[in-house]
């Protein structure tokens, strides 16, 4: 029994049309659990809080998944609870375990209707044209008007590290409140961020027994979209000097697997590698 008329439960044969359809007029969060599942129970009214906040902007489909294990498997639940957000018929996003309130709504924030719409949407026009400077312009203007627009410093950080404006994104990504820093795509501008900073400092040609070199090396590689690339360099680095710099380069391997998403298989091998090299 829900206490919102924006959260139901769902049956497979009704998943198609109460969420994959629903999912191309509002965002859907689907939440998999359990009646056994104490940690659910926690997170039941911290949905429903959400979706009555927000007036059906989002809705919340419950799946029992002892009811309907083929669904839940079909769709790689491993762990409950598991809630995923379904945008436009697709998962753009998931997280596990108990949220805060502020969490989820992090969660949401980027698919919710905003009013800085029209100027992202001028800018993304304006950096698919090449015209970055007019698009850094117009979001430091938009984020200036809308302090609390976390999206919108999402976007401006983005596109200075586009730009190699470093500085100046690692200021907005500083500044972020704390729930922030739980939302996948501020965790990954930080990755990018930090790839970027040692990418920039490149002097020359790797060597093959230099670990700073390598490591600019790795970040451009990662940059550039080789991931397997850069994390067999790393590995290269932690065999020849595993406490460089603190561990830079545990710490590089982890930027690129916040890039590549903890399902990425690449994630699982070379995280199993990394412990084997470290121990």
């Amino acid at each position: 029994m829900t206490t919102s008329e924006y959260v139901f439960d769902v049956r497979v044969e009704e998943f198609e049309t109460r969420v994959l359809a629903a999912s191309h007029e509002r965002p859907v969060m689907v939440d998999f659990w359990a009646a056994w599942c104490e940690p659910c129970k926690m997170l039941t009214p911290v949905l429903e809080a959400v979706a009555t906040k927000h007036e059906g902007a989002v809705l919340v489909a419950k799946v029992n998944s002892d009811e309907e294990p083929e669904l839940a498997a079909q769709l790689g639940v491993r762990s409950l609870p598991t809630v995923m957000l379904f945008v436009e018929g697709a998962i753009v996003d998931r997280f596990v375990g108990v949220q805060s309130g502020a969490a989820v709504e992090q969660f949401i924030a980027a698919h919710l209707p905003r009013a800085s719409d029209p100027q992202r949407g001028a800018a993304a026009a304006l950096r698919a044209q090449g015209r970055n400077e007019e698009a850094a312009v117009l979001l430091r203007e938009a984020a200036a008007a809308e302090p609390d627009d976390l999206q919108l410093r999402a976007d401006l950080a983005d596109l200075c590290i586009d730009m190699g404006r470093l500085e100046e994104a690692d200021q907005l990504l500083a500044r972020l409140p704390a729930a922030a820093l739980e939302d996948p795509r501020f965790r990954r501008l930080k990755a990018r961020a930090l790839l970027a900073e040692l990418a920039q400092a490149q002097t020359g040609a790797a060597s093959a027994e230099d670990p700073e070199q390598l490591t600019q090396t790795a970040a451009i590689a990662a940059l550039r979209g080789d991931h397997a690339a850069a994390l067999d360099i790393l590995m290269r680095v932690l065999r020849l000097a595993p406490g460089y710099k603190d561990g830079q380069a545990q710490a590089v391997i982890k930027a690129i697997f916040e890039l590549l998403g903890e399902h990425d298989d690449l994630v699982g091998r070379y995280r199993r590698k990394m412990a084997s090299a470290l121990h």
